[in-house]
């Protein structure tokens, strides 16, 4: 299954976010300047963003513009995103996105100028995708096509979520060792509750996370097994919970899906269940 996911950042309009019609947002946190001295700024409307998406219950990622030339500074950027995430519910992974800049002239900018090895590169990804996970979120590199395949060893990175810009009708591209979670395929759509153009994403794994509420009491189980004796605990009704979309399994007549509580997976009935 495929989700619709958007992405936004201070530079799209305006957003009616109780009237859009997508699966998940991804929010810019922020970015690292790309003159030399890569001072490090929030976006504008992260925050208001990210107050909304947490108010309709709407999944939500987030993403850093990096510029980061050394290991140092990439770990200075997941800290930065950290602190600015902290305060609000996060579903989707925080991604390090690492690109070049271009303007009218080629490219440019502190990242470009550096001309750094794939090696390195990659070792500078991989330490803010570490940071991210220590600090008990999931993390992703984002990144264009070639990019992906002429500035990072894919390889290296599967232990994280992949994400790829490629504006092209032909699908996913191929990367050598990579396997992409999701793509990026058009950054100029039309989307219902937004003003102007936006990214537009496909999700391919099944990692949103909602929010439910129980409609009766409700036993949950380590399997989706309506005839287990010792079933691992009840849930009151109008308990809200964690509901991993996609993860629906027919089972003793019923559809069952996967809850999270305390960081430990279980399965209930979903008919139990009520979108909040």
């Amino acid at each position: 299954m495929a989700y619709k996911v958007i992405d936004l950042n201070e530079h799209i309009g305006s957003v009616n976010f109780k009237a859009l019609d997508i699966d998940a947002i991804i929010l810019r946190v922020g970015y690292r300047g790309y003159a030399p001295e890569g001072k490090l700024k929030i976006d504008n409307k992260f925050k208001s963003y990210i107050k909304s998406c947490n108010k309709y219950h709407i999944p939500v990622g987030v993403y850093f513009f990096s510029q980061a030339t050394t290991v140092a500074e990439a770990k200075a950027e997941a800290k930065f995103v950290l602190r600015n995430i902290s305060d609000y519910r996060v579903d989707l992974p925080v991604y390090f996105n690492v690109e070049y800049v271009k303007n009218s002239k080629g490219f440019t900018g502190r990242l470009y100028n550096k001309q750094i090895s794939k090696e390195k590169q990659t070792r500078i990804a991989k330490a803010f995708c570490d940071t991210i996970l220590i600090n008990g979120y999931e993390a992703g590199v984002f990144s264009n096509y070639d990019f992906f395949k002429n500035k990072l060893i894919a390889e290296q990175l599967n232990n994280y979520s992949l994400w790829i810009s490629y504006y092209s009708a032909k699908g996913v591209p191929v990367v050598a060792g990579a396997d992409f979670d999701m793509w990026q395929y058009t950054d100029d759509a039309e989307i219902k509750g937004v003003t102007g153009m936006v990214a537009v994403d496909c999700l391919y794994k099944d990692f949103i996370w909602c929010q439910y509420a129980t409609t009766a009491d409700l036993n949950y189980r380590s399997s989706a097994n309506l005839h287990l004796k010792d079933y691992s605990g009840t849930l009151a009704e109008g308990t809200v919970v964690d509901v991993l979309t996609g993860s629906e399994v027919i089972s003793d007549g019923y559809e069952w899906v996967k809850i999270r509580l305390d960081d430990k997976m279980y399965y209930v009935v979903k008919q139990h269940l009520r979108r909040v």
